[in-house]
């Protein structure tokens, strides 16, 4: 009975003491994007480029995961109107199994984005999909990303194109 109820104190203080990993626990982004749209509509020029800035917050699992949600501001100028969304999503990054400071991951943003600005003739107010993947590398603290994004208002394309994004992780 003794050595029972010492390998269960054992095994539960190396799951505990695995749970702490300098690697686990909350992170928060905050980037700065660029995208350069790769397509025009009959209602906008989506051919200009975009600007992003954003903030995720979440929980990473051992350095091998994170989960959070964010939040952003895009600006997009189109036929002489600026128009800002609001994108709201879910952040989820894979990471290569690697030691040191260079870190390579697989993201994916996707969620909803709202439309903020009322141009006259144009359906940009309203809800639309976000979807945003992306391949990166942190090197310490400092995030690199080269994505695709796309994002929609009331079923129109607002925004299509690579985006280059360049951010800080706070926190593990």
């Amino acid at each position: 009975m003794k050595r029972t109820l010492l390998l269960f104190a054992f095994l539960c203080a190396t799951i505990a003491a695995s749970a702490q990993s300098p690697e686990s626990g909350y992170r928060s982004y905050v980037d700065l994007g660029h995208s350069f749209a790769t397509q025009t509509n009959e209602y906008y020029d989506t051919s200009e480029s975009h600007i992003d800035v954003s903030t995720s917050h979440g929980y990473s699992y051992k350095g091998l995961f994170y989960v959070g949600g964010g939040l952003g501001l895009t600006s997009m100028y189109s036929w002489g109107f600026e128009i800002l969304a609001l994108p709201v999503f879910a952040d989820l990054r894979a990471y290569a199994p690697t030691k040191g400071a260079v870190k390579r991951y697989l993201g994916l943003r996707t969620g909803v984005s709202c439309g903020l600005t009322l141009v006259v003739g144009g359906p940009t107010m309203g809800v639309g999909f976000y979807l945003n993947p992306s391949l990166g590398i942190e090197i310490d603290r400092v995030d690199i990303s080269l994505s695709y994004v796309q994002q929609e208002h009331c079923a129109y394309n607002m925004g299509e194109g690579i985006m280059f994004r360049l951010g800080y992780r706070f926190g593990k």
